[in-house]
């Protein structure tokens, strides 16, 4: 029975290594590691049965068993380790703001300066339209005493 246990975990272990080395992502990665390690694996279930061995065969089995286990843990944490570097440098990638933006000539040739405050905008048209009936537009402060005002 060691023989039958043996060559289904080496070929468990073939699949298994095949698996991780196809798998193109994390998610992918995981399902390959459920699969063969999980708690309902073949190399689980095929743990369960080193009971039923003699005990020299047991030791054997056991120590094969562990060092495949070993070997697809090693090979999935190189995987994983490769896919998360590939993942995190594509996703900097998509992030990344290009700030060499071109700007054309006709708007580097004449800035834009800014526009007048809106209160400033409509006093000078109320202006316009005073001085197209005839008034005229006398300067001096905006604010007068009560003395200037009323008193003189």
């Amino acid at each position: 029975m060691t023989d039958d246990v043996d060559l289904d975990v080496e070929g468990l272990a073939g699949d298994g290594e095949r698996a991780i080395a196809g798998a193109h992502s994390t998610e992918v990665l995981a399902q390959v590691e459920t699969e063969y390690l999980g708690k309902r694996s073949a190399l689980t279930r095929a743990h369960r049965t080193l009971g039923a061995l003699s005990p020299e065969a047991r030791k054997e089995a056991g120590r094969h068993l562990l060092e495949v286990r070993t070997r697809l843990e090693a090979r999935l944490a190189d995987r994983r380790a490769v896919l998360v570097e590939a993942e995190r440098g594509e996703a900097l990638r998509a992030d990344r703001l290009d700030l060499t933006e071109v700007i054309p000539d006709q708007v580097r040739s004449a800035p834009s300066r800014g526009h007048l405050h809106l209160v400033t905008q409509a006093r000078a048209e109320l202006e316009d339209v005073f001085v197209g009936m005839g008034f005229s537009v006398a300067e001096g402060p905006e604010a007068e005493s009560d003395w200037y005002n009323f008193e003189a």
